[in-house]
C-alpha cells in the first residue's frame, strides 16, 4: 500500500494554485522577480478585459473574439467563472436545479452498501494531490467535497460509474468552483460530443488506445526524426503519455500548464491536447534524441514535467502545425483500426454550444 503524504510543515508556503513548495510535480516554478512582476501586471490588464467580456459574453462571442482571448489564458481569479459560461453551467443548473442536492442525499441514506465503486473512489482520495492545501489528509473539507462529487456522478452515471482519472479532473475543478458547479462541469465535460473522456473513463476505456494512436500518427508527421528515434527505441507513445491524455494533464504537471490547456480544452476540444504534447516533446527534442531507451523513459515521465513553464510551452503549441482535418483523419483511422464507430463515444469534434445530455433515468428517480 502506498504510504498517505505526511502533513505539511505549519508554515510551509503555497505557489499561487495551492500546492505545497514541497510538491515536485504539480507546483509551478519559481520565477525571477521581474518576470513574475511581468506576468503579474499582464494579467491585471487582462482581468480588466475578461470582467467586461463576462458582461457582454454572447457580444464577444460573435465577433470572434473568445477563442483568442481564451487562448492567451483565462485570468486565475476568472478562471472559474469562465469554465462554467464556455459550458452553460448555469443553463445546466437551471434545467436540472435539485440534481446534485439529490444525488448527495441519496448517499447519505439509510441502509446504502457500500459498494466496489465506493471503495475504489475512498482508495483513491487519498491519492489526488496530497500535496495540496485542500486536499491533503489535514483538510478533510476538501477531500470530502471531492467525495461527494464523485460518489454522485457514480449514481448518476452507472454505466460509467468511476475512473480514477475523473478524481484528478475533479479536484481541479473544485480548486476554482463550487461543489455543484464541479458536479455539473463533470458531466458537461465527460459527456460532450468531441471530449473522448466517456470512451477513456468507461469500463475498457476503449478510447486510450485510439487516442495513442492518432498522438502517434501526429508526431510522425510533425517530429518525424524522434518518432523514428523512437521506433529504434521500442518506445510507444502508450510508455509515457497514457498519464497525460487520461487526465487531460491534471495528474502530471505544473498547475501553470494544466489550467492554461483546459481553457483551451473547454472551449475548442482535443487540437490543444495534442499540440501541448507535441509541443512538449519539440522543447526535450534535442535532450531526448542523445538518449537510450531507459533514460528516454524516466526523462518524459519524471523530468519533463517538472521543467515546464506553461507559458513557454503554450506558446511552442500554438505554433505546432496541425489541423483539426488532420486530427479527424488520423482519429477516424485509428476507430477504424480500433474498431470503434465514429459515433460511439463522441469522436467528431464538438460544438462549444451543444446543449448538455439528459440526466439518466437512474438520476431522475
Amino acid at each position: 500500500a502506498e504510504e498517505p503524504a505526511p502533513p505539511p510543515p505549519p508554515d510551509e508556503k503555497t505557489d499561487r494554485y495551492g500546492f505545497y513548495m514541497s510538491d515536485k510535480v504539480h507546483r509551478s516554478r519559481e520565477l525571477e522577480p521581474a518576470e513574475k512582476a511581468r506576468r503579474m501586471k499582464k494579467e491585471e490588464q487582462r482581468t480588466k478585459k475578461w470582467l467586461r467580456m463576462l458582461s457582454e459574453w454572447d457580444a464577444f462571442e460573435r465577433k470572434g473574439k473568445l477563442k483568442a482571448r481564451i487562448r492567451k489564458g483565462i485570468p486565475d481569479s476568472l478562471r472559474g467563472r469562465v469554465w462554467c459560461r464556455i459550458v452553460d453551467i448555469p443553463g445546466y443548473r437551471a434545467a436540472y436545479p435539485n440534481l446534485y442536492t439529490e444525488l448527495v442525499a441519496l448517499q447519505a441514506g439509510a441502509g446504502v452498501e457500500p459498494t466496489d465503486i465506493y471503495q475504489t473512489i475512498e482508495r483513491d482520495i487519498n491519492r489526488t494531490f496530497p500535496r495540496h492545501q485542500l486536499f491533503g489528509r489535514h483538510n478533510p473539507m476538501g477531500q470530502n467535497m471531492l467525495r461527494r462529487v464523485l460518489h454522485s456522478y457514480s449514481l448518476y452515471d452507472e454505466e460509467l460509474g468511476y475512473c480514477q482519472g475523473m478524481g484528478f479532473i475533479t479536484a481541479m475543478f473544485l480548486s476554482y468552483i463550487t461543489e455543484e458547479d464541479a458536479f455539473y462541469l463533470l458531466v458537461r465535460v465527460i459527456n460532450r460530443p468531441g471530449s473522448h473522456l466517456r470512451g477513456l473513463f468507461i469500463q475498457g476505456m476503449p478510447m486510450v488506445i485510439v487516442i495513442l494512436r492518432t498522438f502517434d500518427a501526429l508526431l510522425r508527421v510533425v517530429l518525424p526524426r524522434l518518432h523514428a528515434k523512437f521506433q529504434r527505441e521500442g518506445i510507444d507513445p502508450s510508455m509515457f503519455a497514457t498519464e497525460w491524455f487520461i487526465t487531460v494533464f491534471t495528474a502530471s504537471f505544473p498547475f501553470d500548464l494544466v489550467t492554461r490547456v483546459w481553457d483551451c480544452f473547454l472551449y475548442e476540444g482535443w487540437k490543444v491536447v495534442y499540440r501541448v504534447a507535441l509541443a512538449l516533446l519539440q522543447k526535450h527534442e534535442a535532450q531526448v534524441l542523445r538518449m537510450e531507451f531507459e533514460q528516454i523513459l524516466d526523462h518524459l515521465k519524471h523530468k519533463l514535467p517538472r521543467e515546464v513553464d506553461g507559458e513557454e510551452i503554450m506558446r511552442l503549441a500554438a505554433r505546432v502545425r496541425i489541423t483539426r482535418r488532420m486530427i479527424q483523419q488520423h482519429l477516424e483511422a485509428a476507430c477504424a483500426e480500433s474498431h470503434i464507430t465514429e459515433t460511439a463515444y463522441g469522436v467528431a469534434d464538438h460544438d462549444a454550444g451543444s446543449p448538455p445530455p439528459p440526466p439518466s433515468a437512474a438520476a431522475q428517480s
